[in-house]
């Protein structure tokens, strides 16, 4: 399947127009930016299945994605900060809610990945059931302390990246 065939299989029309249209907005005339909205949604979509592949995880919960147009700064010869884009996608059920753009600068010698994030309370508990492979793993000291209190109360974490 071609990579637009896709694209417009997991995102609305509307969506894509906005994207473009913040995309426009963000980057300027920025040279180390993304050439369209679809080939961030390229890397995004190379994030994805690199770490779902394809199970059931992508049909049921929802993710934020993080992509950058570069990933590495300059050398460390170089005294100034590169410039980049960073495209945060957020992903529900397998279709594409929300995509938005930032400018970002990276240092020399820094280097960023993209990342897959969970992205609320079933997302986070989903992770960390296949990661410790039980629904709960431990018996706290404190007995009003309990596996959900926890997982509302924590953070979001990348599963990927």
């Amino acid at each position: 399947m071609l990579i637009t065939e896709r694209i417009t299989k997991i995102a609305t029309k509307t969506i894509l127009k906005n994207a473009s249209a913040d995309l426009e907005a963000t980057q300027g005339k920025m040279k180390n930016g993304f050439t369209s909205v679809e080939s961030a949604l390229e890397k995004v979509l190379k994030v994805y299945d690199t770490a779902f592949g394809k199970g059931y995880l992508v049909k049921k919960y929802s993710y934020k994605l993080t992509v950058y147009s570069e990933e590495s700064g300059y050398s460390r010869s170089v005294k100034y900060k590169r410039p980049t884009v960073r495209c945060t996608v957020r992903v529900v059920g397998g279709k594409i809610r929300e995509i938005a753009f930032e400018r970002d600068e990276l240092y020399p010698e820094q280097t960023v990945w993209s990342k897959v994030f969970t992205d609320g309370y079933e997302t986070r508990k989903d992770a960390l059931t296949r990661f410790l492979g039980t629904d709960h793993p431990f018996r706290t000291g404190d007995e009003n302390a309990t596996w959900d209190s926890m997982l509302h109360s924590m953070r979001d974490f990348a599963v990927y990246g």
